[in-house]
């Protein structure tokens, strides 16, 4: 049953981005570049919060 709801959720939320992207008055372009941006965003938010064990030897470099 959890798994419903999480995909339910998950559908939701792509849907009200599809709505939200649909709605806006601009050119094909001007979304792809808002795509990216916050994609871009968000990588940099993940990358900055969780924790990347794994990657400390590029700080042992220098």
């Amino acid at each position: 049953m959890d798994d419903i709801k999480k995909a339910v959720i998950k559908s939701s939320k792509i849907s009200f981005y599809r709505r939200f992207m649909n709605n806006i008055k601009l050119n094909r372009d001007t979304k792809l570049s808002i795509t990216i941006s916050i994609a871009i965003i968000l990588c940099i938010l993940a990358y900055a919060f969780l924790p990347f064990n794994e990657m400390s030897f590029i700080y042992n470099e220098f």
